[in-house]
């Protein structure tokens, strides 16, 4: 429970660090779109504040995508746990082995406890339920990136099209703002550059997020691979699949291939190598050194 809590708080200060990141966004947005229709980037303190805005932004966007990943990390750990006690719950532990000496039937009695005790030992459900709510979040900031990243290109390629316009209002602006012609050129390239070095940070955390996607994807399939297969020792406590997609509305797809029986382990390792190694390299350098939670895993 007291995990579950930290996941949820930690879950919501995600939520809202994406909430201000994305209404950051907008403002230099709409900044950038009322300079580029009204031909108006004359002021340098202007461009020298969306510059520093830019800057405060890109440091907040990783700041989120920083803290996704590393939650992300941490449940893949759980989840490598959790596979690792169902893979070796044939081997008894030495609580069962000593038992065994005194009463084999009793040692037998107490390794089928704790298969049925598997599944809420680990938190599966718990680890779905942060997961879906993470897809959530992750999904809809990549829907906010990508409308804003395609605005904002039909913005500027309009601006550069009517750099004539734009030039001549440099040139004859009024009440000291006129600029000779290399002066209105430089503030020309100077906003040009900087509405495209936007575009580019959007471009960036649309990359990073659709690598945080695909993470949170893989981890939720084998998720739901071990739930499947905890199900049985669990005497079907576990939701159904039509309550389990009511209850997980961002993985309810997920849950529906799950139910037929078309998610397979050997398939999801094996993109899985290929997911964390597109992850780790991304995030590995740049938020905190986050180390690899696995070994690699044979695919089988």
């Amino acid at each position: 429970m007291a995990r579950q809590l930290a996941g949820d708080v930690e879950i919501q200060a995600i939520g809202e660090l994406l909430a201000a990141m994305r209404e950051a966004v907008e403002q230099s947005a709409a900044a950038f779109a009322k300079a580029a229709d009204k031909f108006r980037m004359t002021n340098e303190a202007m461009l020298d504040a969306e510059e520093s805005r830019i800057a405060e932004m890109l440091k907040h966007e990783r700041e989120a995508e920083a803290r996704l990943a590393r939650f992300a990390a941490r449940l893949s750990h759980i989840l490598d746990r959790s596979l690792a006690a169902y893979e070796n719950r044939d081997t008894p532990n030495r609580y069962e082995w000593y038992l065994a000496i005194l009463s084999p039937s009793a040692a037998h009695r107490a390794r089928e406890t704790r298969w049925r005790r598997l599944s809420l030992d680990h938190g599966i459900e718990t680890c779905l339920a942060d997961l879906d709510m993470l897809l959530g979040l992750a999904g809809e900031h990549r829907q906010f990136l990508i409308e804003r990243r395609k605005a904002s290109e039909a913005e500027l390629n309009r601006f550069i099209d009517q750099r004539g316009e734009a030039l001549e209002e440099l040139l004859q602006a009024e009440g000291g703002d006129a600029r000779s012609g290399p002066q209105a050129a430089a503030v020309f390239f100077r906003f040009a550059g900087l509405f495209q070095n936007f575009i580019d940070a959007l471009n960036e955390s649309v990359g990073a997020v659709n690598a945080l996607i695909n993470k949170l994807v893989i981890e939720t399939e084998r998720a739901l691979v071990l739930r499947d297969a905890l199900r049985p020792a669990a005497n079907q406590t576990m939701p159904s699949s039509k309550e389990a997609a009511n209850a997980w509305p961002h993985i309810a797809p997920l849950v529906a291939l799950s139910e037929k029986g078309m998610l397979s382990i050997g398939e999801i390792e094996r993109r899985r190598n290929l997911i964390d190694q597109t992850f780790h390299s991304r995030f590995d350098a740049h938020h905190d050194k986050l180390n690899s939670t696995r070994a690699q895993r044979p695919i089988t």
